[in-house]
Order: structure tokens, then C-alpha cells, then sequence
């Protein structure tokens, strides 16, 4: 899958799923400070884009659409259960 990554227009870095062109796209962003929880954290924020008109790919954006991000997970901060 063929990425883009121009960090002068924006962080994300943009991944497509689908033929150039298409808009239909993988974008991930980190974040070093993200207001999460107690206290600001690092997360890598994950969004879906695709064209409206293009129906037949909600199946496929549904099963990436509820992911909003990814936390990191220190060791120090790992609790046992």
C-alpha cells in the first residue's frame, strides 16, 4: 500500500487502501501530548476518508471507522490483573 507523508502540509501520514487517486485512505497521526484520561499521553490517532458517493466501501470503513486511537504503553504504567 503506497503512502504520503509531507510534513509541511500536516502530520498525518496518509496511506492508501485502495488505487491512487481514489480517496480511499488510511491517515495516521502521532500525538505526543493527547489529553487522554489523568493526564496527556502518547497516542497514534487513526481516521478512515473515502468519498460519500462510493457506497460499496462502507463494509470496509466500518471495520476502521471505531478505531480513534492507539495508546503507548509504558512499562512503568502497566498494572497487573
Amino acid at each position: 500500500m503506497p503512502a504520503r507523508y509531507y510534513p509541511a502540509h500536516g502530520p498525518e501520514l496518509v496511506v492508501d487502501l485502495w488505487e491512487a487517486g481514489r480517496d480511499f485512505t488510511l491517515e495516521l497521526c502521532y500525538e505526543g501530548e493527547y489529553p487522554l484520561r489523568a493526564g496527556p499521553i502518547e497516542v497514534l490517532t487513526v481516521g478512515v476518508s473515502r468519498r460519500p458517493r462510493d457506497t460499496f466501501l462502507e463494509e470496509h470503513s466500518r471495520l476502521l471507522g471505531p478505531m480513534t486511537h492507539f495508546a503507548r504503553i509504558h512499562p512503568r504504567r502497566r498494572t497487573r490483573r
